[in-house]
């Protein structure tokens, strides 16, 4: 993440439009989107944009805004109808007065170095992973959350070795440092394959939490 890729954001979240917001910026609509997708995928969206092709191909020429905010900014915003839907998990937050729909199921996997013992394991457990020189998602992300739920479920605490809100440098530590890491599967499907890394089914406990899209009343009645 830089400050040329904040500033996209702000200006995006106030032009409400990827064409104004670029003409803002003094950037192609192009090189706008692209930085956008970007923070996207440090901040752990990538599922988004699959879910924005479908609707584009669905219904073509439609224009959508797309922002990456916490789980708990999403309630609220769409408490103000500030937005028509928002898309993460409930396991923390209450809902009250929305309709909620489950979007798809998460998988995680272990991310290992290729030269790494556990680099042609069919599937590891929680337990196993706990032993691993970790490097995770910072404590305030929803991943990162749902991933502490399944060590306490496997009755394990480990102590990761580095901690980082960027999906992108999770993957560079595994990589470049032998590190491990804990990520959702289709973090895999969206980035494509990473030179000398490999990614080992987790099991036992099984988590795979919904992830939500939650339309205001008024909104999914439009």
């Amino acid at each position: 993440m830089d400050i040329r890729q904040l500033q996209y954001l702000v200006a995006l979240a106030r032009d409400k439009h990827f064409t104004r917001a670029a003409q803002t910026c003094n950037v192609s609509q192009p090189t706008l989107s692209g930085r956008i997708r970007q923070l996207e995928q440090e901040l752990g969206v990538p599922m988004v944009a699959l879910m924005t092709k479908a609707i584009q191909l669905r219904h073509p020429g439609i224009e959508l805004t797309v922002l990456s905010q916490s789980s708990i900014e999403i309630l609220r915003h769409l408490e103000e109808f500030a937005i028509d839907i928002g898309l993460t998990c409930l396991d923390n937050e209450p809902i009250e007065g929305m309709r909620s729909e489950a979007v798809y199921m998460e998988r995680y996997c272990l991310l290992v170095r290729v030269d790494h013992e556990l680099a042609g394991a069919s599937s590891v457990t929680w337990a196993e992973a706990a032993r691993q020189p970790l490097c995770l998602l910072t404590p305030d992300m929803q991943n990162r959350r749902i991933i502490d739920r399944a060590f306490r479920a496997a009755d394990s605490a480990p102590i990761p070795r580095l901690e980082t809100n960027s999906v992108m440098n999770l993957c560079a530590n595994v990589r470049l440092m032998g590190l491990t890491s804990i990520i959702p599967e289709y973090f895999l499907y969206v980035i494509g394959p990473i030179a000398d890394v490999r990614a080992v089914q987790l099991n036992e406990p099984a988590v795979e939490p919904p992830a939500i899209s939650r339309p205001s009343a008024a909104a999914a009645g439009a």
